[in-house]
Formats: structure tokens, sequence, C-alpha cells
């Protein structure tokens, strides 16, 4: 294998072994591996084909293209690709990026999925087996949570080959076990065939997407519906049973998490106000106060007296 043959490979250090689809070698002869680069940008690659996957960028959004969506992850949140899946990646940054793709061995997931107990099993079988028996996790983005971070931080420094595949295995299982939850949405969906709630909750989560990226415009449950390619009525119904908020509560929460994030960094409230979509500063002080008991300053005070 080349690596000069692939630009997009050729900046990556690597771990254990990794899949490019510009190669000859066959993927189901692969262990696990993890592809690191660390740089400001690079243009978009050529289409590859990827093993099942998580794709994080530590520092900065990075856009992916597959054949039918467009993801944008970042430092909050990551994208799992499942394995078959054409992508395209580009990042264009002014500093320094760590991006990092961990791809898993074929058919390592079906072999930890046996390991699990005979209900957890069935739980993840229905809605998650391809007609192969293979498992297939709900391809988007997902939250990147500080346990999450740690072990992504903990594979990139190891050095050891042996203690590198154990952590992907372990890694791997957590989240096999994490899309038992996923599936606990999907069942909350009143729809009779697991079919139809699971493509429910994919175009709700297109929606999620859409909304992460643009909280602070003057985005509306219309706007959120045609993403979706939902009616509006079954739009609003179909989130809060799934959600159990309303578009509108979603929306209100995430403004106020990124309002608690920009607080924490310091900065004028009547700036940080505007940042996540408020135009009335007294407004979202009177919001920000009824959910946090706090005012906006007082928070702020209070977390710069904990540094």
């Amino acid at each position: 294998m080349n690596d000069s043959d692939c630009p997009y490979c050729s900046l990556a250090k690597k771990k254990g072994e990794l899949y490019c689809s510009r190669h000859s070698a066959d993927m189901n002869a692969l262990k696990s591996g993890i592809f690191f680069i660390h740089g400001k940008a690079f243009e978009e690659c050529d289409w590859h084909v990827t093993r099942l996957s998580l794709n994080f960028n530590l520092d900065d959004r990075q856009v992916y293209r597959t054949p039918s969506r467009a993801y944008t992850i970042s430092p909050e949140k990551y994208l799992l690709l499942n394995e078959g899946q054409s992508f395209k990646t580009l990042a264009n940054s002014c500093s320094p990026n760590r991006m990092v793709t961990i791809a898993f061995q074929v058919g390592l997931a079906d072999k930890l999925l046996q390991g699990l107990n005979t209900v957890e099993k069935q739980l993840l079988d229905e809605p998650f087996k391809t007609p192969e028996g293979k498992v297939n996790f709900l391809e988007k983005t997902y939250l990147l949570d500080l346990a999450l971070r740690n072990s992504v931080d903990k594979l990139t420094a190891l050095e050891d080959e042996v203690r590198v595949d154990e952590a992907l295995e372990e890694l791997l299982l957590e989240l096999v076990r994490r899309q038992l939850g996923v599936r606990k949405e999907i069942i909350s969906i009143k729809k009779s065939r697991m079919s139809t709630r699971l493509e429910v909750y994919r175009r709700l989560h297109w929606s999620l997407e859409h909304l992460a990226e643009n909280f602070a415009s003057d985005i509306t449950v219309e706007d959120l519906a045609r993403v979706a390619c939902l009616s509006t009525f079954h739009y609003k119904r179909l989130f809060a049973e799934v959600f159990t908020l309303s578009p509108y509560q979603y929306l209100i929460k995430l403004r106020l998490e990124k309002a608690c994030t920009l607080l924490k960094e310091g900065g004028k409230v009547s700036d940080i106000c505007r940042q996540v979509g408020w135009k009335d500063p007294s407004s979202f002080t009177r919001l920000f106060r009824r959910q946090f008991s706090v005012s906006p300053d007082q928070y702020r005070y209070g977390i710069s007296r904990q540094k």
C-alpha cells in the first residue's frame, strides 16, 4: 500500500491497520485502526469507502459528505459512518486541527454483540441488523461527551499495539451499548412497523443536525419540518414523542447551553445574547434566570470564582 497514491492518506499518522478504498487491500483482512491528521486544512478528498468508523475533529468544524447527506462535525459532536458508506471530507481552518478517524475491524461489532446478554442482543438485533445479519448502527452525528473524548485522547496517545487493539475493542463495545439507548428512543415512536419508526427517527435527526447548525438564526418549525421531509403537524407531534420537548423548547435549550459555554469564556452578556439568537438582552436575562436561578452575570461570576 503506497500512501502517496492517496493525498488524504499521505497526511495521516496511523495506528493499527487502516483501509483505504483507493488501494487494493481487502478491508475484511484488516484489524481496527486509528487515522490521525494534525493540520489546518486539506481540499476535499476523492470518494472513499469506509468500514464502521467514528470521525472526530477535536478543535474545529469539518464537513463530511455522503451520496445522500452532508454532515458537520466539531469538538462537540462526531460522525458515525457504517461499513460500506462512501464519503468525502474537507477541512479549512486558521489553526491546526486534530482530526481523528477510528475504523473498526469488519465483523468485530457482530462478535461483540454476541457477547452481550440475551436481552441486550434481542433489543439491538431488530432495528440495527441488515438482511445479511450485520450490525448496522444509526448513521448520524452524535454528541461527544467527556467519557468518549477521554477515550479518543487515550487512543491517540497509546503506542503499544496490543493495548491499542484492546482499547479499540472496549470502545466498540461501549458503542454497541449506547445504541441500545438509541433503540429505546426509536421504539417510543408510535408506528406499527420498526422500519417506519427507524425512518422517522432518521428524519427527526436530520432536523436536529440542521437546528444545531442554525440555532442562532430565525429558524421556524416549518423550516425544520421541511428538512425532515414531514408535514409541520406530524413533525411537531413526532418530535415531542421522541425527545419529550417541543421543537421550540429544544431550540431554547440549545441556545441556553451555548450561552453557558460563552459565559464561561467571558464577553459581554449583550454580545452573547446576539450570538445565541436573542435580539432582546432583557428577555434573555429573564429566561436565563428562570432556568438557572441566577442572572447571566452571576453565573459567569460563579464560574470565575471556581477557577
